[in-house]
């Protein structure tokens, strides 16, 4: 089983994909959401998720995702492009499987926040 994933930026829709889980910094630490987790809503980025480094913040996010390796290029790409200081601080991408079109993507985001 899996989630269906969506990341959303004001203007458009940066990624959309499978996973068999999601890796989240929250108010009180790092919480993985798995398939048929109950619904909740929560602060992200803060807590361990949040670093401070001289006159601003970067807060990171972990995930892991599955899908078509075009669909992966055109998230990090968006990523990448953004108007919103992202970037991807590393990243692994492996198929899924041999013979597989789907590739396994665990991958790290961060934003910087200026004051």
């Amino acid at each position: 089983m899996e989630l269906n994933v969506y990341m959303l930026s004001p203007k458009k829709v940066l990624f959309e994909g499978k996973a068999k889980s999601v890796v989240l910094p929250g108010e009180e630490g790092t919480f993985e959401v798995l398939p048929l987790h109950k619904s909740i809503l929560t602060r992200l980025f803060s807590g361990t998720g949040v670093k401070e480094v001289g006159i601003f913040k970067k807060y990171s996010l972990s995930l892991t995702c599955e899908a078509q390796m075009e669909q992966l290029a055109d998230f990090m790409y968006n990523i990448e492009m953004a108007n919103q200081l992202l970037t991807i601080d590393k990243y692994e991408i492996s198929p899924k499987a041999k013979e597989s079109s789907v590739a396994r993507c665990n991958i790290t985001l961060s934003k910087i926040i200026l004051p």
